[in-house]
C-alpha cells in the first residue's frame, strides 16, 4: 500500500498512542497499520498489557482501601455505640441507686420539731423498695420547704432519715412539696392541707368545688349525688342529693358526718351561706340543711376566719374528727 507508515515510525508513535496523545488522523493510521501488521500488533499488545495490569491494581487497591475503609468505619461506630451504651447504663445506674429522684410527699412520713429557726425532721420513706439519698430544704421569708430524692434499696442509703435545719429567720411554716405540714405551732395533716389548697371564693364555681369534694373523700363515704347551686340571690348555697340508700342502723353516724363535711366546706368556700343533702333511708327521703352560722356556733368563731387559716381549720378538722 502507498500509504502504509513504516513499521519504525508506527512503534515510535505507539507509546503516545497508548496514553491517547495523538491525534485522531494520526490514530487512525496507527490502527490501519495494526489490522494489517502482526509484528507491529503484538508489539502493541505487549506494551498495552502492563499498563491494563497497573490500571487493574489500582482498581483492586482502591477496593480494598474501601473495603478496610468500611471496616475501619464499622468498627468506630460499634464502639461509641457500645460506648453510648455503657455511658447511659452507668448513668442509670447512678440515678436509679446513687443519686436519686424526686419523690412526692405522699410516700414520706415525718415528724416535724421546730423552735424558733430550727427545724428537727425525722421519718421514714413508707416505700419499703426505696431508700432516702437526699433531704433538701429551701427556705423563703420564713417559709421552709422540704422536698427529697430518693433511690432503689441501696447498702449507702436508708429508709429513714435525721436532719437539722437551721433557718436565717424564724420558722412560720414547713412545707412539704405543696403540703402544709407545720403552721404557726400546729402539726397540719395531710388531708386539712389538701382541703385548705382547695380554698375558693365562689360556690357558683362548680370545678373548684368539686377539688373540695375530692379532698374530703365525700364521695368514698357517701358515693355519688348531683348538685343544685342556689346562686341567684343571697344566701347562697349548695345542695347535694345522694343517689345511694344511707342504712337505718347508721342514720345518726351519717347525720353527724354529713354536718361535719358542711362545717369544713362553709370554711373553705368563702360565699356559701348554707349546705343542704337529701338522702333516703328505708325509702324514706330526709333532708339535712347547715347554715354559716350552725357552723360558727360548733367552731366557736366565724366559719369564714377559720377558713383563711390552716392551724384553725385543723383544729375544726380534728373537732370534727376528719383529720387523720
Amino acid at each position: 500500500m502507498k500509504n502504509r507508515l513504516p513499521c519504525e515510525l508506527i512503534r515510535d508513535l505507539l507509546p503516545s498512542y497508548i496514553e491517547n496523545l495523538t491525534s485522531d488522523v494520526t490514530n487512525n493510521l496507527i490502527e490501519e497499520h495494526l489490522d494489517t501488521c502482526e509484528e507491529c500488533k503484538r508489539v502493541h499488545d505487549s506494551m498495552r498489557e502492563p499498563l491494563e495490569k497497573s490500571e487493574d491494581i489500582e482498581e483492586l487497591q482502591e477496593i480494598d482501601f474501601l473495603k478496610t475503609a468500611r471496616k475501619k468505619t464499622r468498627k468506630i461506630i460499634f464502639g461509641i455505640s457500645l460506648a453510648v451504651v455503657v455511658i447511659v447504663t452507668a448513668l442509670v445506674i447512678a440515678k436509679e441507686y446513687f443519686v436519686g429522684t424526686q419523690i412526692s410527699s405522699e410516700y414520706v412520713a415525718c415528724y416535724v420539731d421546730v423552735k424558733e429557726n430550727t427545724l428537727e425532721l425525722s421519718g421514714r420513706i413508707v416505700d419499703e423498695k426505696l431508700d432516702i439519698s437526699k433531704v433538701q430544704f429551701q427556705e423563703d421569708d420564713g417559709v421552709v420547704t422540704i422536698s427529697f430524692q430518693s433511690v432503689h434499696n441501696s447498702p449507702f442509703y436508708d429508709n429513714e432519715f435525721e436532719e437539722k435545719y437551721i433557718a436565717s429567720d424564724k420558722i412560720t411554716e414547713v412545707k412539704m412539696d405543696d403540703r402544709i405540714i407545720w403552721y404557726q405551732g400546729k402539726y397540719i395533716s395531710t388531708i386539712t392541707s389538701s382541703v385548705y389548697s382547695t380554698r375558693h371564693p365562689y360556690v357558683g364555681d362548680m370545678s373548684e368545688n368539686g377539688r373540695t369534694v375530692t379532698a374530703l373523700d365525700m364521695v368514698g363515704k357517701f358515693g355519688n349525688f348531683t348538685n343544685d347551686l342556689q346562686t341567684n340571690e343571697e344566701p347562697y348555697g349548695w345542695k347535694l342529693i345522694f343517689e345511694d340508700s344511707v342504712p337505718e342502723e347508721q342514720r345518726t353516724e351519717a347525720k353527724e358526718e354529713l354536718k361535719a363535711y358542711a362545717y369544713v366546706m362553709l370554711a373553705v368556700i368563702d360565699n356559701l351561706d348554707w349546705v343542704s343533702y337529701e338522702y333516703t333511708t328505708e325509702g324514706e327521703t330526709c333532708e339535712l340543711i347547715v347554715t354559716s352560722e350552725d357552723a360558727a356556733e360548733f367552731a366557736g368563731q366565724d366559719i369564714k376566719n377559720v377558713g383563711k387559716d390552716v392551724a384553725a381549720l385543723q383544729e375544726l378538722m380534728e373537732k370534727v374528727g376528719l383529720a387523720k
